[in-house]
């Protein structure tokens, strides 16, 4: 992805929307799984038994929370795979500079997606920073 990030606004959004429809397509599989398991709760016998709303609604929680930690997995292995990018790159001064601010950028991403900052913006923020040393 380094090679790709050029300084301008254009590429930093245009990077973050395949970013972001990569990790929406990452979840497709779970979220079918989900609907599935959904489907088979509702036609459960007991069905209209008391208690049964209480119990959708873990199952539903449960489903975000799976669905969160899949994402959430999925992003630290796409940072993990730029840290590794970078340091490929850190035999050179050049290298050795991107290396710096690719490590910077990532620990600002990851405190931002602590702080439940929207992804879309927490990337943008990342790939801007990426490319503040590459700008045409």
């Amino acid at each position: 992805m380094l090679e790709r990030v050029d300084g301008t606004a254009a590429t930093a959004t245009g990077l973050v929307t395949e970013l972001i429809a990569d990790l929406d397509a990452a979840g497709e599989a779970l979220a079918a799984g989900h609907a599935r398991q959904l489907e088979a709760f509702d036609a459960s016998e007991d069905a209209a038994a008391r208690g049964q709303a209480g119990r959708r609604k873990r199952l539903e929680d449960r489903h975000k929370r799976e669905s969160r930690r899949l994402r959430n997995d999925a992003l630290r292995a796409g940072m993990a795979a730029l840290a590794d990018e970078a340091r490929a790159t850190a035999t050179t001064p050049a290298g050795a500079d991107t290396y710096t601010r690719v490590g910077a950028a990532l620990a600002d991403l990851e405190l931002a997606l602590l702080h439940n900052a929207r992804e879309d913006l927490a990337l943008l923020a990342l790939v801007m920073a990426l490319g503040q040393g590459s700008a045409h």
